[in-house]
């Protein structure tokens, strides 16, 4: 009989210890369930279908893959206060190959296949941007820099149709960068409600603006080509992504709208590369030979101008070859300390390809018709210094094809006598807002919709 009483109470004990262990098996279930719902805003408990759970687990849990033209690429799975919804970030995807070494100065190569998946979860360094006129230096900076930016969100990957904004930074083509943007604005804003958003690189001064006189040998205007380049690249794999690329807009701010408005105009822009542009403060100044003396400065003082022992001038070909061997570094060092004497990259300019026009109204002649919308600032270029009067009348003169003396002493006196506000940013102001409504004026004329707005900052 005792030995009966203790067998039993050794069963209750077992029996006590496997439902303890039961127990924190389930605690430990429940445990991770909660920290489910708390991060990710989803409570699988309510899922019906083992399937969906699976799949929905799948989706927030671990970074998600996709399967581009060239390879695989790893994304990451982002969260921000106040959103529900996560955005599904692809940070730094190469969309063609480096353009360095041999490849500098040369129009972008397709990037070649890779094995393995990419990861895609980090921004690239920013291109290379050394200028004195910026007060926004990038932290990490490279000549290895041609990327783009892509934030979808699970909804997008699953119904393949949502809308892309391609967004074009500005920084006069010569600062700034694709990766300077907040990542939460972005998702917050756009990725979270459904729209995918692409930022593009492109080069940036010597690096996209080198001009030899033609384009023969370095196409003029390499910025404005890896623009293209990009949008191309957009049409062909956004639907991975989830978007559909027969809803596209194409938007920029400052240099990034002037480029912009350059591909409503040029013949190089296939139709149906996007379908709508928002133009965001956009200074349409182009003219021939723009970026010439800057280019010719670098050469000289590179010793790729000439042979010195001969002093017989360097073919084109010649010229470039000289400049590939030159550290970027010191190409870029050497465009700072050249605008301290005026001698600048002052952005894209008349071409053979791209901008084949004297100037912006001659572009506007070929202007493809599309839904618009175009705005200004009540105060733009607020931060310029007001010894700049003779060039901004210069400039607004010229984009809308006025070169003679009469015309620019026109606008000096026009403008010389006010103190109201710094002149140069008067003129400024008048030409671009000039510019924003004879643009949305053509635009409608030729048959697209137009939306002009002004924004009160």
């Amino acid at each position: 009989m005792k030995y009966l009483f203790l067998l039993f109470f050794l069963f209750l004990l077992l029996n006590k210890i496997i439902g303890l262990n039961n127990n924190s098996e389930n605690t430990k279930k429940q445990n991770i369930s909660d920290w489910i719902f708390n991060r990710h805003g989803h409570n699988f408990k309510n899922k019906t279908k083992e399937s969906e759970d699976t799949k929905t687990k799948c989706v927030y849990c671990q970074n998600p893959t996709i399967e581009l033209t060239g390879g695989k690429i790893e994304g990451r799975i982002s969260f921000v206060a106040g959103k529900n919804k996560p955005a599904i970030v692809f940070e730094g995807i190469p969309f063609s190959e480096p353009p360095i070494g041999k490849l500098r100065f040369l129009p972008l190569k397709e990037k070649k296949p890779w094995n393995g998946i990419l990861n895609t979860t980090k921004y690239s360094a920013a291109c290379l941007s050394n200028t004195t006129s910026t007060r926004s230096p990038q932290k990490y900076i490279s000549e290895d820099c041609i990327y783009i930016n892509i934030f979808t969100s699970p909804k997008c990957l699953k119904n393949k149709n949502c809308p892309i904004l391609f967004y074009i930074h500005g920084g006069g083509f010569a600062y700034d960068s694709a990766t300077m943007f907040n990542d939460t604005q972005i998702i917050q804003k756009y990725s979270s409600d459904g729209i995918i958003f692409v930022i593009p690189a492109y080069r940036l001064g010597v690096f996209g603006l080198l001009d030899l006189g033609n384009d023969k040998v370095v196409k003029r205007n390499l910025a404005m080509h890896d623009i293209i380049f990009a949008l191309e690249w957009v049409q062909k794999e956004i639907y991975n992504f989830g978007g559909n690329n027969k809803r596209i807009t194409a938007m920029g701010n400052s240099a990034g709208a002037s480029a912009l408005m350059y591909l409503c105009g040029s013949p190089a822009v296939r139709e149906g590369l996007f379908q709508q542009a928002f133009i965001s403060s956009g200074v349409p100044f182009f003219r021939k030979d723009a970026n010439l003396k800057q280019s010719f400065a670098l050469l000289e003082h590179f010793n790729c101008l000439r042979d010195n022992s001969t002093n017989k001038t360097f073919s084109d070909k010649q010229k470039v070859e000289c400049l590939r061997k030159i550290d970027s570094l010191d190409l870029l060092r050497q465009q700072q300390y050249n605008e301290n004497f005026d001698i600048v990259f002052s952005g894209p300019e008349s071409d053979t390809e791209i901008l084949p026009f004297d100037n912006y109204v001659h572009l506007l002649r070929n202007w493809k018709p599309i839904p618009l919308m175009i705005t200004t600032t009540i105060i733009e270029f607020d931060r310029w210094s007001d010894d700049r009067l003779d060039k901004e009348c210069f400039k607004a003169t010229g984009t809308f094809g006025y070169y003679s003396l009469q015309s620019y002493n026109a606008c000096f006196d026009r403008y010389k006598d006010e103190f109201n506000i710094s002149t140069h940013m008067r003129v400024s102001y008048e030409s671009l807002h000039s510019e924003a409504f004879l643009t949305s004026l053509v635009n409608t004329r030729f048959g697209g919709i137009s939306y002009v707005g002004e924004f009160d900052i």
